[in-house]
């Protein structure tokens, strides 16, 4: 794939030398004589490198180079100055500029500090990747187990991702819909737009048109500006209907109207908008029953559960509560900054034993109850919260063995995610020649949490 390099210079000579050689490189040339058309072409287009003239009519070269760092920050910027402005050049460098050539440019010069540079944007995008998968695996792991039930569930979620079909997500309080939603958005065609989560259940009726398709400035008292609702907001991605059930009936007709048309009219408005987006919908109710009651419309009903995904209970998966375990407890322990913990044969066995009402949101918190009064020490009975039982437990739990076979928080999935995450810190090290601080804000996260996981991903590998 060629990679496109911006060139602006004012000198026309200049650029169609510029632009011969880097064909001879087989670059790809976008030629601009002035700042502000760039910086226009930068809102839409990413190129591999640009050549900035410092001394532009209009917007000076040091302003536009400012704007490039703030909307393109991860592209390298080489700024081109007169022989007798070569201080100039430096103090670009200072602002971000990656490097500075002085004219008369030799040809191998600018060819060798352009190849330098398309390296660098080549190793920005692998990282970026590389960041992405690490996300997407992150989330795929919180709801990966290996029981036949969730594997069930996966597989037909690998089924969606390419195209558009409404999908409905049904199942118990807490089993994680809006992370599967999440997950199922993150790795579609849709991931470059925006995920826009709606608890139906938490709008009061009155407010649901506003809420949900916007209203103009002036539509209604307080309506003091005009405000875009979820579905503009979504637009381009995924809007994720939580608790669809608790829409009322007028809302469910103008919902409906939505589904059908694309398109919505903000209240107090005349004009309708396009909104070209997914729709994820998920609820704990059950919705066929409400059909048959008259509480929820079934044209609606049709349009909503096109694909239907239905997330097991934790009790019907007992075979995935020890991969969670160790999963949360890793989480949790680097979260709160407490040494990972081992946990005891008989609290594993307790924990199996138990129904979990809460599901996975019931497993994060009884996690982060027990680290917190273990302290880094092995967890023990007394560090499990009162809801979980302390009695006898049943003889076919205690004496499945292979279910303790599965704790270890640092094999399987979790280490194949290891080596990913230790993979993106290694390629950001080296972009940024070694410096860690440069590499942290590179991956967003600080220079101590960096340092952190690397030490702990390190010793993964020593274990291998």
């Amino acid at each position: 794939m060629k990679r496109t390099i911006f060139i602006i210079e004012d000198d026309k000579n200049t650029c169609e030398l510029y632009e011969y050689w880097l064909a001879r490189s087989d670059y790809s040339v976008r030629v601009f004589n002035q700042a502000e058309p760039a910086l226009a072409a930068l809102e839409s287009f990413e190129p591999a490198a640009i050549c900035l003239d410092l001394g532009l009519p209009g917007m000076s070269g040091g302003e536009a180079l400012a704007k490039i760092r703030k909307r393109r920050p991860q592209v390298p910027v080489m700024v081109i100055t007169g022989d007798d402005d070569a201080k100039a050049g430096v103090e670009a460098m200072k602002l971000g500029a990656r490097d500075y050539l002085v004219k008369p440019i030799d040809q191998d010069e600018f060819e060798n500090v352009i190849r330098l540079a398309v390296q660098q944007f080549e190793l920005v995008l692998e990282v970026r990747s590389l960041r992405q998968q690490m996300t997407s695996e992150r989330r795929l792991h919180e709801i990966v187990g290996q029981s036949t039930a969730i594997n069930r569930v996966l597989s037909q979620v690998g089924l969606l991702l390419e195209n558009d079909v409404p999908i409905f997500i049904s199942g118990e309080t807490g089993t994680g819909k809006e992370l599967l939603a999440r997950t199922i958005h993150d790795n579609s065609r849709r991931n470059t737009g925006p995920f826009v989560p709606v608890n139906c259940g938490a709008i009061p009726s009155e407010l649901q048109e506003s809420q949900f398709f916007g209203h103009e400035r002036g539509a209604f008292t307080g309506a003091a500006k005009r405000h875009l609702g979820f579905f503009e907001s979504a637009r381009g991605g995924t809007i994720f209907l939580d608790e669809v059930g608790e829409l009322s009936l007028d809302s469910q007709v103008k919902l409906l109207r939505v589904l059908q048309e694309h398109r919505v009219r903000r209240v107090g408005g005349e004009e309708e908008v396009d909104v070209d987006l997914r729709v994820i919908s998920a609820t704990n109710r059950d919705l066929n029953g409400m059909v048959k009651e008259g509480t929820f419309r079934e044209d609606l009903f049709y349009r909503l559960v096109v694909y239907p995904l239905e997330i097991p209970p934790l009790r019907e998966r007992k075979s995935d509560i020890p991969l969670l375990l160790g999963h949360y407890l890793r989480r949790y322990s680097e979260e709160i900054g407490i040494p990972l913990p081992e946990i005891t044969d008989d609290v594993l066995r307790r924990l199996v034993a138990y129904e979990w009402p809460g599901n996975v949101r019931e497993i994060q918190n009884v996690v982060q109850f027990a680290l917190l009064a273990s302290q880094g020490e092995p967890i023990e009975t007394i560090h499990m919260p009162p809801t979980i039982p302390q009695g006898a437990i049943s003889d076919s739990v205690s004496e499945d063995g292979e279910m303790l076979n599965l704790i270890d928080p640092l094999t399987g999935l979790m280490k194949s995610f290891d080596r990913i995450e230790m993979e993106v810190f290694l390629r950001a090290r080296e972009l940024a020649n070694g410096n860690m601080t440069r590499a942290a804000e590179m991956l967003g996260v600080g220079r101590a949490t960096l340092y952190r996981r690397m030490q702990t991903v390190q010793s993964v590998y020593a274990d291998d």
